[in-house]
């Protein structure tokens, strides 16, 4: 890879619908400026984007990572799902990103499971996502995560209640993924995110949880942010003009200098600058554990099998 360059595995394509404005296009541009080896794609509750992606990487020999970042219950079978913009939402973010051609079978299963329980949004429960776990790699996501909504968003909870809650929803990811679980550091200007971060590092230094860093990228370029801001007021059926925005610039597709300065800015990095560098080397060189998924686009007519 070329100096500068950061392997994003957290990023939302125009698949991502009221959320992501990434073209394969612009991630063709990205891949060739920096000579990145692989190219992952994870948009939210779906994975109709990834043919394009596939192709680019296909045409300039990269390996092709593709994944998902699903909406995880405690059970699909219930409907728990809060209000519209109420903090804590049962369903919570999770980033899947196959290793292998086993992992990306399993996460089209996934795929499909959560649209036959669709509620409010696709969604399969933690132990659909433990079942199906072989040749996936997974990360904690965003604020609106696993890990970050028991531990931040639970008003009926007390603050030893929540790191309780969260740091047990850690310890099941670890025991089902083993070493294919990692925590997600984030570098967004919050503090919410600063506490998430504290909280993430604790666990890595006090449990050995690994940790990565990714930026959650939703557009390529930095100044792409308003166009992003537009489509999330669409999202959510309101404007933002005069309020603050929901997403703080800088959800684009940063270069490893560029995380750094993202990560002091949210403050973490004078706490945790080692940690952090670890994480930053962590993102560089995950690209060693993919095989690289190549799809067979011929016709085919499927077997159907029984999904429960």
């Amino acid at each position: 890879m070329k100096d500068g360059a950061y392997l994003h595995w957290h990023l939302h394509f125009d698949g991502s619908k009221y959320d992501g404005l990434i073209t394969a296009d612009e991630a063709e541009e990205d891949m060739l400026e920096y000579d990145k080896p692989c190219y992952a794609i994870t948009d939210h509750g779906t994975i109709n984007a990834v043919i394009q992606l596939h192709d680019k990487c296909k045409k300039h020999k990269k390996k092709f990572v593709p994944g998902s970042e699903i909406y995880v219950v405690n059970d699909k079978n219930e409907k728990l799902d809060g209000p519209r913009r109420k903090k804590f939402d049962k369903k919570r973010h999770l980033v899947l990103l196959a290793m292998n051609k086993k992992g990306f079978d399993n996460i089209i299963y996934l795929n499909t499971l959560a649209n036959m329980h669709f509620f409010s949004k696709p969604r399969v429960d933690h132990d659909d996502v433990f079942d199906h776990n072989e040749g996936v790699i997974v990360t904690t996501a965003c604020l609106g995560g696993v890990i970050a909504s028991p531990l931040l968003w639970d008003d009926e909870a007390d603050q030893k209640l929540r790191i309780k809650n969260a740091t047990e929803i850690a310890f099941r990811y670890r025991e089902a993924f083993g070493d294919r679980f990692y925590l997600e550091l984030q570098p967004v200007e919050k503090e919410e995110q600063l506490i998430l971060n504290r909280f993430l590092i604790w666990l890595h230094k006090t449990h050995g949880f690994q940790i990565i860093a990714t930026n959650d990228a939703h557009y390529a370029k930095k100044e792409q942010y308003i166009y992003h801001a537009r489509l999330i007021a669409l999202q959510n059926r309101n404007s933002d003009e005069g309020g603050e925005l929901i997403y703080k610039p800088g959800h684009h597709l940063r270069n490893l200098y560029e995380m750094r300065d993202a990560f002091k800015a949210n403050g973490i990095y004078e706490y945790a600058s080692n940690e952090v560098e670890g994480a930053l080397e962590t993102a560089n060189t995950l690209h060693e554990r993919f095989e690289g998924v190549v799809l067979d686009k011929k016709l085919k007519i499927p077997e159907y099998k029984e999904i429960q």
